[in-house]
C-alpha cells in the first residue's frame, strides 16, 4: 500500500505522525491509518469510486478521513 504523511494526525496510542493509504475495492477504496511508530492502524471509511474523477481527489479525500487525530493529544 502506498502511504502518504498527514501533516497534523498523531497516532492516538503514542502521539506519533500518522501515514495514510487505501486498498481497492470493487466500488471503493477503504482508507486507512497507520502510526510510523507502534502498530496501530485503523480504516478511516471509504471512498466510493463513483465519486471520484481523478487520484488527487481520492488523496484530498483519505487525507480529510483523518482530521478526528488531529490535535488527539
Amino acid at each position: 500500500m502506498e502511504t502518504y504523511r498527514h501533516d497534523e494526525a498523531t497516532c492516538p496510542r503514542c502521539l506519533a505522525a500518522l501515514y495514510y493509504g487505501t486498498k481497492a475495492e470493487p466500488s471503493c477504496w477503504k482508507v486507512y491509518y497507520l502510526c510510523s511508530d507502534c502498530d496501530w492502524e485503523a480504516m478511516a471509511g471509504r471512498v466510493d469510486r463513483a465519486a471520484i474523477s481523478h487520484q488527487d481527489e481520492l488523496w484530498e479525500r483519505a487525507e480529510n478521513l483523518g482530521e478526528r487525530w488531529v490535535n488527539s493529544a
